[in-house]
């Protein structure tokens, strides 16, 4: 772990990103079930420290068994390390701590890691898969077109005949490839680079997010995700004893969404002036009007973290249902996709060699 100070004592943690989606809930699930049984937050650590595989994550939780030794909140240990304890799981934890109730927040926290997890891998793969595919198709071609048609060129010259116009079309494409392919490699690679630049400013971030939300599909895939992610985050700090703005500050950073964080911070602010907060989100478009009735009744009968749990857990199934047949649906075009290009390029090619039975002999 490598250390840097400036107002603060923040850590860095190797392979941080693995850490916190395959280890940090069974080490959540742990901790809440040891402390269950009356085990001291000292002893919890000694054990999961020494049961841990992971030197990364060995080394931070020895850190921060000495520093619970010093005498200093689980809580503010943690935030030393934001990579791995982000500020929702932090906020639980020191919630919690007030109410006495780190037992059952742990594992809640488990629950949320896994079901957030579960959800970003499943979304994560429907996105890739396609843009992986097309690539692949898109480099074949233009391999074909760039070493593979040229050889048949001198070939074709011979011909005492006009040359067929799919196979002019492919040695047009041809010339074009070999004089600006790496032009066009590098213009690819720029523009694909594009959305990953423009996401580091938040004017970027939300310009490219409305455009995810306005897409056909794929716009209510991103839409129910990140109400399924504000709801479950929101609801667990509540759950937790987390009070309500501050939950909702830290939800609107863990949406996922530049729309719907900017959403959530307005109907926060429509809270603070003494609203519900389903008003504030009424007439939202990225808000779901079945979550706003899910909240309005939860503050109705005083159960808004169990509505919102609830409708969370609605949201991620209807994203894991609609991934699925996404990726079915999106493999057969595909493979009809390549196929067609295959058919494109095998026909330009080898056109006017049946069409020149002489010139084979």
């Amino acid at each position: 772990m490598s250390t840097q100070t400036s107002a603060g004592k923040h850590l860095s943690v190797p392979g941080a990103d693995r850490i916190r989606a395959k280890i940090l809930p069974f080490f959540s699930r742990s901790f809440g079930a040891m402390l269950d049984t009356g085990m001291t937050l000292i002893s919890c650590l000694r054990a999961l420290g020494n049961q841990e595989h992971n030197p990364d994550f060995k080394g931070l939780i020895m850190w921060m068994r000495m520093d619970v030794e010093k005498g200093m909140p689980l809580s503010e240990s943690m935030s030393q390390f934001p990579a791995v304890f982000d500020v929702t799981y932090v906020s639980m934890v020191k919630a919690a701590e007030k109410t006495g109730t780190l037992p059952e927040t742990l594992k809640e926290l488990a629950i949320y890691l896994e079901a957030a997890e579960s959800v970003k891998r499943k979304v994560r793969s429907a996105m890739v898969y396609p843009i992986v595919v097309i690539c692949i198709a898109f480099a074949i071609g233009a391999f074909t077109v760039t070493f593979v048609v040229p050889t048949f060129t001198e070939l074709y010259g011979s011909l005492g005949q006009g040359l067929p116009l799919p196979t002019r079309l492919l040695l047009k494409i041809s010339s074009v490839f070999k004089s600006y392919g790496v032009l066009m490699l590098l213009a690819l690679g720029a523009l694909s680079m594009m959305p990953r630049l423009l996401r580091r400013t938040p004017a970027g971030r939300l310009f490219i997010d409305r455009i995810v939300l306005a897409l056909p599909v794929f716009g209510v895939l991103a839409q129910k995700f990140a109400a399924a992610r504000f709801a479950r985050t929101f609801g667990s700090l509540i759950r937790s004893g987390v009070p309500v703005l501050s939950a909702l500050d830290i939800a609107a950073s863990a949406a996922g969404n530049a729309v719907m964080s900017a959403t959530i911070l307005k109907a926060r602010a429509s809270v603070e002036q003494g609203n519900p907060l389903s008003l504030g989100f009424e007439g939202q478009r990225v808000v779901p009007a079945q979550l706003v009735d899910m909240l309005r009744s939860g503050e109705q009968t005083g159960r808004i973290d169990e509505m919102l749990i609830s409708i969370a857990q609605f949201y991620e199934e209807e994203v894991n249902a609609m991934v699925a047949g996404l990726t079915a649906l999106l493999q057969p075009i595909l493979i009809v996709i390549v196929g067609v290009i295959v058919a494109i390029l095998a026909v330009g090619a080898l056109m006017p060699l049946f069409q020149a039975p002489g010139l084979i002999q």
